[in-house]
């Protein structure tokens, strides 16, 4: 049996693709299948050592700093004719076998049309699984008024289509969402999470009464990082004994001259990190900060948010959004919503959180073993891969 995941969007070592990509491919190879992986092309060789086939030319990860619908019709144009072109030379409709299982675990509007014609050139009785994190639009790029009527012609088009092919996504939130622009079900399954042979971590013992704060991951502007340097700023003339860490991938240079060094409370994590060593990271700290955009992250969950209530960690995190409504879904509030989206709204939040800093470090060592049971990854695979 030939398992094939095609990952067009794993480029870098860094984000979901990787560890999600991994834990297919490892799955998969235990349970005997013949396992093959489509990266993309500028996948660095040090970022994994398995087999995987460089080879993938996906632009969607392409930055536009302007918001021009324009820009955002001709990627979703461009993406569309990559992912069919590469599609039809990396999996030749006319050489796929009965029995063949292809998987994509993070798809996008602007690969459908590009999926559907190379779906529908496949002779062969194949299995297709589509997983997505993401309603039909995104922030900078394909506009809603635009995107969601794209979405309604091209999975009206998938719903006549024939072949054994289904669609996920995991949240009943988004699974809504796309029910309002498809007729082809969405079904929701959690995401899969490896938690690295980690544990929850015990409380940070604070000597000195100072906090530390961890903001993790890339600092992308739908991420909340323009209100860091002036958040920060504000919140050590209060708290001097405070410290942040962030990490370094390469966006943030201008960023971390803003925030200042170490004497400003200031510790920089210079590379990415990766598996436990990452765990740890998110745990080094009392609280995580995802001050992230709330049109954006309404319907889209974070890989981020799980990992860091899965090590016992409470979060400050936008109100309204997946984030926040993760960290109270348990039962105890394992965070705290921001009131408002801006400089003040994180600024509040950090100072309540750190009011209630007792409360919420009890409620996410509770909530962590209910977290890991959720996102349990062995289970996506079944639900997924072998439906």
């Amino acid at each position: 049996m030939r398992l094939i995941i095609y990952d067009p969007m794993l480029k870098e070592a860094y984000g979901h693709h990787l560890p999600v990509t991994k834990f297919i491919y490892d799955e998969g190879m235990r349970r005997g299948f013949d396992v093959v992986v489509f990266a993309h092309k500028e996948l660095p060789i040090y970022a994994t050592r398995m087999p995987f086939r460089r080879e993938c030319r996906s632009e969607f990860y392409t930055w536009f700093e302007e918001d021009e619908a324009l820009k955002g019709m001709l990627l979703y144009t461009k993406e569309n004719a990559i992912i069919q072109q590469d599609l039809c030379r990396l999996l030749n409709p006319q050489e796929l076998s009965d029995g063949d299982t292809v998987v994509m675990h993070t798809f996008l509007n602007e690969h459908l049309l590009g999926l559907l014609d190379w779906f529908e050139r496949v002779e062969a009785r194949i299995k297709l699984r589509l997983f997505t994190y993401f309603p039909p639009w995104r922030a900078g790029l394909l506009q809603r008024e635009l995107a969601e009527p794209l979405a309604r012609y091209v999975l009206n088009r998938w719903h006549r289509t024939r072949g054994d092919v289904k669609f996920f996504t995991e949240n009943s939130d988004l699974a809504e969402v796309m029910s309002s622009v498809s007729p082809v079900p969405f079904h929701v399954i959690p995401p899969p999470v490896d938690f690295a042979g980690t544990k929850p971590a015990p409380r940070r013992a604070r000597k000195d009464g100072g906090f530390i704060w961890i903001y993790p991951g890339e600092a992308r502007w739908e991420k909340g990082i323009r209100f860091l340097p002036e958040v920060w700023k504000l919140h050590r003339e209060r708290f001097p004994s405070d410290i942040i860490k962030v990490q370094y991938l390469g966006f943030e240079k201008a960023l971390l001259g803003e925030l200042g060094g170490v004497e400003n409370g200031v510790k920089v994590v210079p590379r990415a990190l990766h598996g436990a060593e990452y765990f740890a990271h998110l745990a080094s700290g009392d609280f995580v900060l995802f001050p992230y955009e709330p049109v954006e992250y309404r319907y889209r969950m974070s890989h981020l948010v799980i990992e860091t209530l899965s090590m016992g960690r409470p979060i400050v995190a936008t109100g309204g959004t997946w984030q926040e409504r993760e960290a109270l879904s348990y039962g105890p509030p394992a965070g705290i919503g921001m009131r408002e989206w801006s400089v003040d709204g994180l600024l509040l939040g950090m100072a309540e959180a750190r009011r209630n800093a007792e409360q919420l470090q009890t409620a996410a060592e509770e909530v962590a073993p209910l977290v890991r049971a959720k996102y349990e990854h062995k289970k996506f695979f079944e639900e997924f891969v072998l439906s």
